[in-house]
């Protein structure tokens, strides 16, 4: 399979379809920091030394991984993995046939899939659903704005929302001074003495609620969300 190695923007550029893309049935490798006003597409992988970013979709049939950040204004989606060493963000969806991994966050407008599992350093976030053939793990939460995650693992360290948000909610209100303002590390502190107490609340959405327990440290993951 042919390999296209682009040195430099300028060299992108000169490569670039009528509609303002780069589209090839072989490999893309990038040595440079790289911007598109259209879509990449590549019939083997994409790998880029430093961020990919484009206005319309990136996708490959084998895999895609940067050195930093990957950006789509609509679909990012890879054949086996997606990999960035910071983030990955798509205005719409993310799909990985096997994982997708990022140094940073990985935030989609819609949803969020890998066959196999989905890790970030930082915050997961999807505006449709979340879903895992393993596990799911964050470095700080994971949140989905339909309230859909599928996985057989989640493991998360700390709560979506700010303080402001939970002190307004009845098993938290009493709690209000003590924890509003406050960096997520105190508010542990503060709450962990109550940690049946809170967990036991019927009030909970079962996604807050486990994201609430590993918080707590109570558990180290939850087992088989859905």
């Amino acid at each position: 399979m042919k390999t296209t190695i682009i040195n430099t923007q300028e060299e992108a550029n000169e490569l670039l379809d009528k509609n303002g893309s780069l589209i090839f049935d072989g490999n893309i490798q990038i040595k440079c920091k790289l911007l598109m006003s259209g879509s990449i597409e590549a019939g083997g992988y994409i790998e880029a030394r430093g961020y990919i970013k484009a206005r319309g979709y990136i996708k490959a049939r084998g895999s895609i991984k940067a050195g930093w950040s990957i950006e789509a204004g609509t679909y990012i989606e890879a054949g086996t993995y997606i990999k960035a060493s910071g983030s990955i963000e798509s205005g719409w969806s993310i799909e990985a046939g096997t994982y997708i991994e990022a140094g940073g966050y990985i935030e989609a407008g819609g949803s969020i899939f890998a066959g196999w599992s989905i890790k970030a350093n930082w915050s997961i976030d999807a505006g449709g659903y979340i879903e895992a053939g393993t596990y799911i793990k964050a470095g700080t939460y994971i949140f989905s704005f339909k309230f859909k995650i599928k996985c057989t693992e989640l493991i998360t360290k700390r709560m979506p929302f700010g303080s402001a948000y939970y002190i307004e909610l009845p098993i938290l209100s009493k709690f209000a001074d003590t924890i509003r303002d406050k960096c997520w590390d105190e508010i542990r502190d503060e709450l962990r003495p109550h940690a049946t107490e809170l967990i036991a609340w019927d009030g909970w959405h079962p996604i807050l609620r486990a994201q609430l327990e590993m918080f707590l440290e109570v558990k180290e993951s939850v087992d088989y969300f859905c």
